[in-house]
């Protein structure tokens, strides 16, 4: 039996057929049932069963690094400074194997490291970001081609 892995190209056209054969269900419980049987299929192929956002959460409780905090009370404070460092970082080691790299895998692991310095930000200041990335997602698919804004409107966050 031949192994294969689905790109995210085809994880997001098995949401789509999702969509569009359970057009009937809530949209808590679209979302919900799409995300089960993602996971469900991501498992039975050898994928971690964590989103993204729980294996940096995961990591976050173990280090026991900050959680929740109400960012309006930290501005210039040690909390914001350091993940501003900390993404920095992340990203001007990515930008180097943009510019200058001739290896995918580094240029793969450095775009891991950014996002997952960017989700810990979030967890940090305790914003679910994954409906924040659906919505502004949604906004962006409402673009025409060429990134024409004719049809856009802003995403509404709340957080």
């Amino acid at each position: 039996m031949e192994s294969f892995r689905r790109t995210n190209l085809e994880y997001a056209q098995m949401a789509h057929a999702a969509v569009r054969s359970q057009m009937l269900i809530d949209k808590e419980g679209l979302l919900d049932w799409m995300e089960r049987g993602i996971v469900k299929i991501r498992e039975q192929e050898g994928h971690p069963s964590q989103t993204m956002f729980e294996m940096v959460q995961e990591f976050h409780e173990k280090q026991e690094l900050d959680i929740g905090l109400n960012i309006e009370h930290h501005g210039m404070e040690y909390p914001a400074i350091n993940r501003m460092f900390v993404m920095d970082e992340e990203y001007a080691e990515m930008k180097k194997e943009l510019l200058i790299g001739t290896d995918k895998n580094k240029l793969a692991h450095e775009l891991a490291d950014l996002i997952y310095t960017v989700i810990g930000t979030a967890i940090t200041f305790g914003i679910e970001i994954e409906p924040v990335f659906a919505e502004v997602h949604r906004c962006n698919m409402l673009k025409g081609p060429g990134f024409d804004k004719t049809n856009y409107v802003p995403p509404e966050i709340k957080v």
